[in-house]
């Protein structure tokens, strides 16, 4: 049947035409990089888009599209640079006898008598046993001093326990603390174990650059019951993330440290350097 009234379906057309595809759009499409999300299974990916301030869709070119066929307000070229969460800091401090956080119906300040004397996680287990507390009623959560930060190497074996709580079962938190030089050099330390005198430093103690990657971003998220919120580049969390000059993933392990955060994006806006 004619349109009664054809210049209007005229008009309609030509807006439909200019509006361009109909859909959801996103404030920003980030594209072209290598991003580390650290999530659960630690995935890759190539984009990502960025709505009200968080993460909305993450993976390959085509997948983050065909997400917001509306398009995105702006897209973001990373230039195949490497993306990582932003970093958290919660500064949380551990000593000798300090291995265990308990946490019961919301944060405990300070730490149970009990504990005083557990410095290793199976005396810190064994001393939970003894008061009749199961490991569920507890989240075993252990913040660690990264590497180079004591000032004397012997406090580097004492305090920078990683691995051996990790295959216990505890979750570990890395921060900067006394080491004031940012989380790429305590990313390096925790996989390399190397101080800031050269040596290395328990090198039994050492982790993945994966792992290393976690202890800085979801885990002291972790720790501030935020892990919902924020330390992975994951649909819903904050769109909180860094530009690295390199890639930290393929580098050797020694140059962990010379890699840069090149730019910085807080909610999905860019920081000025």
């Amino acid at each position: 049947m004619k349109s009664p009234f054809p210049f209007l379906a005229a008009g309609a057309a030509a807006l439909a035409a200019a509006c361009g595809p109909t859909g959801p759009s996103a404030d920003a499409i980030c594209r072209n990089a290598n991003v580390v999300t650290a999530d659960d299974e630690f995935s890759l990916g190539e984009a990502f888009a960025v709505v009200d301030g968080r993460f909305a869709a993450v993976g390959t070119e085509e997948e983050v599209a065909s997400a917001f066929p509306g398009g995105p307000a702006e897209v973001v070229d990373l230039q195949g640079k490497t993306i990582l969460p932003g970093c958290n800091d919660n500064h949380i401090h551990l000593g000798p006898g300090r291995t265990l956080q308990a946490w019961e119906d919301g944060l405990v300040p300070g730490l149970p008598a009990w504990s005083a004397a557990a410095t290793e996680p199976d005396e810190l287990f064994a001393a939970l046993a003894a008061c009749g507390k199961s490991h569920a009623a507890f989240e075993r959560r252990c913040p660690v001093l990264p590497v180079g930060a004591p000032p004397e190497p012997r406090l580097c074996e004492a305090l920078c326990v990683a691995f051996r709580l990790l295959d216990a079962g505890v979750r570990v938190s890395h921060g900067s603390d006394s080491a004031p030089c940012g989380p790429l050099i305590t990313i390096w330390t925790a996989v390399t174990r190397r101080g800031f005198d050269g040596e290395v430093h328990g090198p039994e103690e050492a982790v993945t650059i994966e792992e290393a990657i976690r202890l800085h971003t979801r885990e002291p998220a972790c720790f501030t019951f935020e892990e919902s919120e924020k330390g992975a580049i994951a649909e819903g969390m904050l769109a909180d993330f860094v530009v690295l000059s390199g890639g930290i993933l393929s580098v050797p392990p020694d140059t962990i440290r010379d890699l840069r955060v090149e730019r910085t994006f807080i909610g999905g806006r860019e920081i000025p350097r």
